[in-house]
């Protein structure tokens, strides 16, 4: 697709230049004559009427090309604003003035895949496709599919490929837009039945700071669905494209950054709660059937190791425990740092006795795999551990983390470290 002004606009610049030019010459010539009239021989009555006449003729010349180079600065002027505005089909620009203001109000407050979802749907209504997916760089030079909208969409996230493999690879590397009419690349790099249905597609490379960090692909029911007189419309889709989800990934690192901890890489106390009380809701609603517990712990005698070894190691034993805590939850649990040497466990769906089992299977962890110190000596942590359950210590966040604390620290000033599990009557 052409853009018709641009031609408009570089003929009046070349114009442009020429009147400058000419303008130029008649300044030289004007000085030229000015000095010979001053070192001519003539009357001075003469020289004054030559001099004046010179003064004239330039000066009406100078306006002359003054108001004519202004006239074409205000026709290009006109000729850029009307192209601008029918760059494309009006209905087109409409649809693509969507993006712009999903730009505006929705760039910072999306995570990915939902601000993929809306790019996917207002594209399909500028490019009609029938499957769209996001390849990203990951930190093995991997191209993956983040996200997929459309046949076969549920598959194409399994994808990953080299990158320079495929049509993402290709256009990661060019930078610019890049066809596959006959996916001649895909079919080499992708598996058979993942494509099929599809017979086109298109990458769409998405920039940021002058470096891709992600490609859009479409892919086409027929060979035709992208040709080469789509690239300038694909090109404007790109540029819309891309902000939208550079803010959006950087809007999902932020409340990563917000809800982790930055020393374990565990979600912090603010994510706790969050979980929490989410977990909590969902006992209530099912009552017995949906039983739930908390764990918190932290380490014995840490402070006193701090204070022997130093911060530095008091670090590492800090993640040494994360993950030693970490191994022997199951995935659905939760685990999370608080301040200092806490950390705080959500398991659902377990009653008091689960929870027990999964408190020995940390202890005992913790007894065959010592923490390494420099010297080439081990440490041997053991965890003061507190335990709460919902409905037998209460049906509030606040109870069970009260209930949970204190039989931590009951458990601090019992040798054997094991859990004491106060009577209900004690505790309420």
């Amino acid at each position: 697709m052409t853009k018709p002004q641009a031609k408009d606009q570089n003929g009046n610049l070349h114009k442009s230049r020429n009147i400058y030019l000419v303008l130029t010459v008649i300044s030289v010539v004007t000085l030229l004559l000015t000095f010979f009239i001053s070192t001519s021989g003539l009357a001075l009555s003469t020289k004054i009427f030559c001099f004046i006449a010179v003064v004239v003729i330039y000066a009406l010349a100078a306006s002359g090309f003054y108001f004519r180079l202004a006239g074409k600065g205000e026709d290009s002027s006109d000729a850029g604003d009307a192209g601008a505005d029918f760059v494309f089909d009006p209905d087109i620009e409409e649809k693509l003035s969507i993006l712009d203001e999903a730009n505006a109000f929705f760039s910072a407050s999306l995570k990915p895949k939902d601000m993929f979802r809306l790019i996917s749907s207002r594209v399909n209504e500028v490019v009609q496709f029938e499957t769209c997916a996001l390849f990203s760089l990951d930190d093995e030079s991997k191209l993956n599919v983040q996200f997929a909208t459309g046949k076969n969409a549920n598959s194409f996230p399994k994808v990953s490929i080299g990158c320079d493999e495929g049509l993402a690879g290709k256009a990661l590397f060019s930078e610019k837009i890049e066809l596959d009419p006959k996916l001649r690349l895909e079919r080499r790099a992708l598996p058979k039945s993942l494509l099929e249905g599809l017979n086109s597609a298109v990458a769409v490379p998405l920039v940021k700071a002058g470096e891709v960090f992600s490609v859009i692909v479409l892919y086409g029911h027929d060979e035709e669905n992208f040709e080469e007189d789509s690239i300038d419309l694909l090109e404007a889709i790109g540029e819309r494209v891309s902000p939208l989800l550079s803010s959006s990934f950087t809007f999902e690192k932020s409340l990563s950054n917000a809800m982790t901890d930055a020393l374990t890489d565990l979600p912090n106390e603010r994510a706790f709660h969050l979980v929490l009380e989410n977990q909590i809701a969902e006992s209530q609603r099912f009552q017995t059937q949906r039983p739930l517990t908390i764990l918190t712990f932290d380490i014995k005698d840490f402070s006193e190791f701090n204070g022997k070894y130093g911060h530095a190691a008091g670090d590492r034993i800090l993640k040494f425990t994360s993950d030693i805590i970490s191994s022997q939850l199951r995935k659905m649990d939760f685990l999370s740092r608080f301040k200092n040497d806490e950390f705080w466990a959500v398991i659902p769906t377990a009653n008091a006795e689960l929870a027990s089992s999964v408190i020995q299977r940390i202890e005992n962890s913790l007894i065959e795999k010592q923490f390494p110190l420099s010297d080439g000596e081990n440490y041997a942590v053991r965890l003061n551990i507190g335990i709460a359950t919902f409905g037998d210590d209460g049906e509030t966040a606040k109870q069970l983390l009260q209930i949970a604390g204190l039989r931590k620290k009951q458990a601090k000033i019992d040798d054997s470290g094991s859990v004491i599990l106060f009577p209900k009557k004690l505790v309420k």
